[in-house]
This record gives structure tokens, C-alpha cells and sequence, in this order.
């Protein structure tokens, strides 16, 4: 699934500063709608969460990486693909995935 130009925003914005919260994406992007591109993420390897923003009004969120799902999405296709897998693509399948799970597991220490 390709990404919407907003989507790829609100994604390169996070992955460098940590986080964005509305005022940032209206202020930067003239992204009006963040929490709808943050659902439009929730299934995807780039998914992200909402946490409260510290020093901020109450019920103000900034939004961030959302590793547990990301997880849970990888391993969804991870499982889609090997049931139809065999042979030396199931080997091919296992290491791709290998790799995938230890890439996000390095940019969650990176994140936190």
C-alpha cells in the first residue's frame, strides 16, 4: 500500500524529530486532519500512537511510533505469507522477516 503525500510527510516528520502534534503538522504541512493520516497508518509498518503531550493542555497528544502495532502488523503478513510458502522461499521468508523484526527492534531503542 502506497502512502499519501501527507502520509509520507507526517511519517519523515516523526522519524526525525520523535513526534508531531496538530499544531505542528497545520504549522509545517497545512495538515488539518492529523489524527485521520495517523489512522490511515494503523495497519502499515509505519504505524503511530497517541500519548499525551507534556505541558500541554489536557487532552492535547502529540503522536509517535506505535511499535507494538507495527510489530503485530509484520507478523500478520509475516503469517499471510508463509502459509502459501515452501521450499527455499519459506527460508527466503524467514530471513527476510528476521531482518525486518531486528530493524524495527533497533529504531525503538533509537526512539525511546
Amino acid at each position: 500500500m502506497a502512502l499519501t503525500p501527507q502520509c509520507q510527510k507526517v511519517v519523515a516528520y516523526i522519524e526525525r524529530w520523535g513526534s508531531l502534534n496538530s499544531i505542528e503538522a497545520i504549522t509545517h504541512y497545512g495538515i488539518t486532519r492529523l489524527a485521520a493520516r495517523i489512522h490511515d497508518l494503523k495497519y502499515t509498518n509505519r504505524a503511530m500512537k497517541a500519548v499525551p503531550a507534556e505541558n500541554a493542555a489536557k487532552g492535547f497528544v502529540k503522536y509517535v511510533p506505535d511499535f507494538e502495532q507495527r510489530r503485530a502488523n509484520l507478523k500478520r503478513r509475516m503469517y499471510e505469507e508463509l502459509e502459501t510458502a515452501d521450499g527455499i522461499r519459506l527460508a527466503e521468508l524467514h530471513v527476510k522477516y528476521a531482518a525486518k523484526f531486528s530493524l524495527m527492534n533497533i529504531k525503538e531503542r533509537e526512539h525511546a
